[in-house]
């Protein structure tokens, strides 16, 4: 680098505004790098939806039949009128 081109990358350093340049060059950079594979984006899109959409109801089955409250009498789980009985 040349001083001055130097010293502007010294500058911005100093200002602390770098992170938010580096971020927007990533994202620039994403953005276009999806775009040239439209296909296969798409295709991960769509397989991470399916994903995050079973496991969600996969777990919804889990806390309802097994996790959830279990129904019973007072009478057989021990428990009547607020005190437990042997």
């Amino acid at each position: 680098m040349d001083g001055l081109e130097q010293r502007k990358e010294e500058m911005r350093d100093m200002r602390g505004i770098h992170w938010l340049t580096d971020f927007l060059d990533d994202a620039r950079f994403a953005i276009r790098s999806l775009h040239r594979t439209s296909g296969l984006s798409a295709f991960v899109v769509i397989t991470l939806a399916l994903g995050i959409g079973m496991t969600s109801a996969t777990f919804s089955m889990v806390d309802a039949l097994i996790l959830g409250p279990t129904p019973c009498r007072i009478e057989r789980c021990g428990h009547s009128g607020g005190h437990y009985t042997r």
